[in-house]
This record gives structure tokens, C-alpha cells and sequence, in this order.
């Protein structure tokens, strides 16, 4: 569970993860629960890019 205690001088942003669907905070660049990892360019929006992800093998 994430600890949601705020000091008095920092503000935290929550942002949603697109594949765990849970709350993180804005600064976070990889989700840990789900491992998702957030990318952001000048030209891109915040988006998934799975950092863990099954392979399936091809026989």
C-alpha cells in the first residue's frame, strides 16, 4: 500500500498506471507493482512501454 503521508513542503501528484489500473505518484518512473514503465518526450503523452512482459516461443 502506498503511503500517502504528504510533508508540508513537497506536493504529489497521483497519476493512474494504464496497465495496473492502480494510483502512483507522478514521479515515479516505473510502476512497481506492475513493473510498467512511464516515458515521457516533448512529443509524447504519458503512455505504457511494459518493461516485464511474457514472450511467447514459437516452435
Amino acid at each position: 500500500m502506498i503511503d500517502r503521508k504528504i510533508a508540508s513542503d513537497e506536493t504529489f501528484f497521483m497519476k493512474s498506471c494504464p496497465s495496473c489500473l492502480r494510483d502512483v505518484p507522478s514521479s515515479w518512473d516505473i510502476c512497481i507493482f506492475c513493473g510498467n514503465v512511464f516515458r515521457k518526450t516533448e512529443n509524447e503523452t504519458d503512455g505504457p512501454s511494459m518493461l516485464f512482459f511474457e514472450r511467447k516461443k514459437s516452435r
